[in-house]
């Protein structure tokens, strides 16, 4: 049975766990794109590009270090927007390095920071490291070091991120002028993001540099067709509103109907991101259910869902880390939820469960009460090997103090109520006392006056 939790402390305990079972690991070959607010002056895609007013050149050929940079006609650019805190930006970079070496002077890309100077070259002289990679150990720490480095050659040593991108220009504009033109006037609010300029000085591409592949090379190969991207994000952009509402409290079953009627057909990338924003949509909708809801309606979802984890085993955890917050669903949706816990359960008995499906079923036990399983659980997480050195070990760090902030606070609870009860009952004990005092005086008031006559 699924209880309501009355204690805010475990309330807020299990939703901690909620925002990590979404962060599945980074994919950076997703494509990702971000709505912005409004601006005075606007870049859009058909757009001249803006002039580069760079304050500080780290890699590049001497003809690109000024310090205000216009595009020559006849050649193809990338400007690329990066930082050092920014994981995927890392992530992509030597895919972006790649490109250069293939295309060679074909292209010029250039990658632009806002930080100051030292955070920049500090991190350009960092190990370049693969996701979920630990640092390796200074010299000194590692006696072994000078030996091994002697049998390393020069090819297999690691490079670090400032060797790995001087294949291509980068720079870093504190003053955020260039990010203003560029990322700030398109309305583009994350990052990485990649503006390819074309021969003729106008934008023909903004979006992920994972995703600028087939983009660069028609452009380069002058067979770009921009209006039909123009139509691509366009439809990109109605379907990412529609996630960009649900975000702000919209109303999921309203926002699936208004994604439903976005058009799509014949248009790849929109259909695909519509299709995973759908399975969002759905799960809110089921999340939010009730008794009163149409049957046949949910029952539909319900089936799509079931299809999903069919499909895609690894929504598991986004399915459970919705249905079971409801507190009084559908009844599909209660068998619904009763059969993907019970999954996710078996999951984590023969040791299958994926990160994700842990942090779910931590999140899980902690609504329905089962705090010391939860504990067990985190206790696993935390040991697992898989995710030393990755974002997840902080991810564990945090569990396990937030569960043992609440056990202390659980602990001084209990206490209050053993102390309570204890005053309760020698305040009842001393007024039985009382009571018992006051009865025997009457009664001996009673027998003296008796006597007396």
């Amino acid at each position: 049975m699924f209880v309501r939790l009355c204690q805010p402390a475990l309330a807020s305990l299990a939703c901690l766990a909620l925002p990590f079972i979404a962060a599945a690991e980074d994919d950076s070959r997703d494509i990702v794109l971000q709505l912005g607010g409004e601006t005075s002056e606007s870049l859009e895609l058909g757009d001249e590009a803006p002039s580069l007013e760079i304050e500080h050149w780290f890699s590049g050929a001497e003809s690109l270090r000024k310090d205000s940079l216009s595009f020559e006609a006849d050649r193809v650019y990338v400007v690329e927007f990066w930082a050092t805190w920014c994981g995927p930006c890392i992530m992509a970079m030597p895919h972006v390095a790649e490109l250069k070496q293939t295309y060679g002077d074909r292209v010029t890309i250039i990658s632009i920071s806002d930080e100051d100077v030292p955070t920049v070259e500090g991190f350009l002289s960092r190990e370049v490291m693969s996701f979920g990679e630990q640092p390796k150990p200074d010299a000194a720490d590692d006696a072994s070091s000078d030996d091994a480095d002697a049998e390393t050659t020069e090819d297999e040593k690691t490079k670090t991120y400032g060797e790995l991108t001087s294949v291509y220009a980068l720079a870093t504009d504190p003053d955020r002028s260039v990010y203003e033109d560029y990322m700030t006037a398109s309305g583009q609010q994350g990052i990485p993001t990649a503006f390819i300029v074309g021969r003729d000085g106008k934008i023909e591409f903004i979006g992920h540099p994972m995703a600028m592949d087939d983009p660069l090379d028609q452009i380069i190969e002058g067979t770009w067709d921009r209006d039909a991207y123009r139509e691509t994000m366009l439809a990109q952009e109605k379907v990412m509103s529609v996630l960009e509402r649900l975000q702000r409290g919209g109303n999921p079953r309203e926002l699936l109907a208004e994604l439903d009627g976005v058009a799509t057909t014949g248009n790849m990338q929109a259909t695909q991101m519509k299709e995973m924003f759908r399975s969002i949509l759905l799960i809110q909708v089921l999340g939010n259910s009730t008794p009163e809801d149409d049957a046949a309606e949910i029952e539909g979802y319900v089936q799509e869902i079931e299809a999903l984890l069919e499909e895609q085993p690894n929504a598991l955890p986004q399915v459970v880390g919705s249905i079971t917050q409801a507190q009084n669903p559908h009844p599909a949706v209660a068998s619904l939820r009763d059969r993907v816990v019970e999954r996710m359960m078996k999951r984590l008995e023969d040791g299958s469960a994926s990160l994700q499906e842990e942090l779910a079923a931590i999140s899980y036990l902690l609504q329905t009460g089962a705090i010391e399983k939860a504990e067990a659980q985190v206790e696993h997480f935390a040991a697992r090997d898989d995710i030393v050195g990755t974002q997840w070990e902080q991810v564990a760090a945090t569990l396990t103090q937030q569960l043992a902030a609440f056990a202390k606070q659980r602990e001084m609870q209990l206490r209050m109520q053993e102390e309570m009860k204890k005053r309760a009952e020698e305040q009842a004990s001393k007024g039985e006392a009382k009571e018992s005092g006051d009865a025997a005086e009457k009664a001996t008031g009673k027998a003296e006056g008796e006597s007396a006559e």
